[in-house]
C-alpha cells in the first residue's frame, strides 16, 4: 500500500533543466567556500568570501546577515550591528525586517560592553 501511495505522487522534473549562469555558478562556489571557512573557524576568510559575493549580488540582504553572523563569531558586535542595518535597508518585506530587528536585540543583549562604544 505504501509503495502504491508513493508511486501516485508526481514529481515535476523539467525535461530540459535550465543551465546555471556563470554568475550563479560563481555565487554558489563562494557560498560553499564561505560556509567551509566558517565550519573551519576561519571567520576572517569567511568574511572575505562574502565580500566577493557582495560584488556579484550587491542587493542581497542575506549576505549582510551572513556578514553580521561572522562578525559576531569574531566578537565584533559593533561591525555585526552595522551589517544588520545594511541588511535591514535591503530587506524585501516586514517579516525580514522583524527578523533582523530580533537579531539586533539579541546581539545587543549579549554584549553589555556595547553601550560603552556609543
Amino acid at each position: 500500500v505504501a509503495r502504491e501511495a508513493r508511486s501516485t505522487q508526481a514529481i515535476d522534473i523539467p525535461s530540459q533543466p535550465k543551465a546555471a549562469t556563470n554568475l550563479e555558478i560563481l555565487a554558489r562556489l563562494f557560498t560553499n567556500l564561505q560556509m567551509y571557512a566558517k565550519e573551519q573557524g576561519d571567520f576572517v576568510k569567511g568574511l572575505e568570501f562574502v565580500d566577493y559575493l557582495e560584488l556579484m549580488l550587491p542587493e542581497n540582504w542575506e549576505l549582510r546577515w551572513v556578514k553580521a553572523v561572522l562578525w559576531n563569531d569574531l566578537e565584533d558586535i559593533s561591525s555585526a550591528l552595522i551589517e544588520l542595518e545594511k541588511a535591514k535597508a535591503l530587506a524585501p518585506d516586514d517579516l525580514v525586517r522583524r527578523f533582523i530587528d530580533d537579531c539586533v536585540r539579541s546581539y545587543q543583549e549579549h554584549s553589555p560592553d556595547l553601550d560603552s562604544l556609543n
